[in-house]
């Protein structure tokens, strides 16, 4: 069970790097459209996110 965790962290922190990496080419910053957000990521990524929840933390600005 403690293997899955950490999987899961290491996923995790793969997404949010990807996802940082993303931001920093969308230029009109789709903050208010969550769905609008979510498909220009997954476009620049070329796939879609696995981890919606770092999308919640990006609207936030705590990435």
């Amino acid at each position: 069970m403690v293997g899955q965790y950490w999987i899961d962290a290491v996923q995790h922190e793969k997404a949010v790097g990807l996802l940082r990496e993303a931001l920093k080419h969308i230029s009109d910053k789709p903050w208010e459209e969550s769905t609008l957000l979510h498909a220009r990521i997954s476009e620049y990524l070329g796939e879609p996110i696995q981890h919606a929840d770092a999308v919640v933390h990006a609207r936030a600005g705590r990435l």
